[in-house]
C-alpha cells in the first residue's frame, strides 16, 4: 500500500464538523460534495463506523428544498448536481429513507428514478451496478 490509511482516515475525520458532515479542510464549512467524499472515504477505507449517521443523516436530510432538490449547504439554492452527492451519502450510510424522494413525491420523482435505477439488465444475464462510495460501474453475475 501506498496510501497511509490511518493519516487518510485521520484528514477526513479532521474535516468533520459539528454538525456531522464534511468540509473540504479541517474548519471548512460542510457542503454536500464534501460530505461524498468524506463518507466515500470513509467507506473504502472501512471506517464508515466513525460516522454518527444519524447526525449526518439529518444534515443531509436538512439540505432538500421546499421544491423538492438538494442545495449543498444551508440556505442555498438548489441544484441539480447536488441530488448525486446527497443521495448517494444517504445510501452509504443507509439513510437513504430520509429523503422525500424515498416516497416519491413533487420534483424529485426524477431523481428518485436516477438513483434507484442502479440496478438493472445487461445483456448476458450481468447486473450493472453504479456504487455510490466509488461512483463506478461494476459488474456483477
Amino acid at each position: 500500500d501506498t496510501i497511509d490509511r490511518v493519516k487518510a482516515r485521520d484528514f477526513v475525520m479532521r474535516c468533520k464538523n459539528i454538525d456531522g458532515a464534511f468540509g473540504g479542510v479541517p474548519g471548512a464549512e460542510s457542503h454536500a460534495a464534501y460530505v461524498f467524499t468524506g463518507v466515500g472515504a470513509l467507506k473504502i477505507l472501512g471506517d464508515v463506523d466513525l460516522i454518527d449517521c444519524d447526525k449526518l443523516g439529518e444534515w443531509l436530510r436538512q439540505r432538500q428544498t421546499i421544491q423538492g432538490g438538494f442545495n449543498g449547504r444551508p440556505d442555498k439554492l438548489a441544484d441539480v448536481c447536488y441530488s448525486w452527492w446527497i443521495l448517494s451519502s444517504c445510501f452509504m450510510i443507509n439513510r437513504q429513507e430520509l429523503t422525500r424522494l424515498a416516497h416519491n413525491t413533487g420534483v424529485g420523482r426524477r431523481g428518485s428514478k436516477l438513483v434507484h435505477l442502479r440496478l438493472h439488465r445487461q445483456p448476458h444475464g450481468l447486473q450493472h451496478v453504479v456504487e455510490p462510495a466509488v461512483a463506478v460501474h461494476c459488474f456483477v453475475p
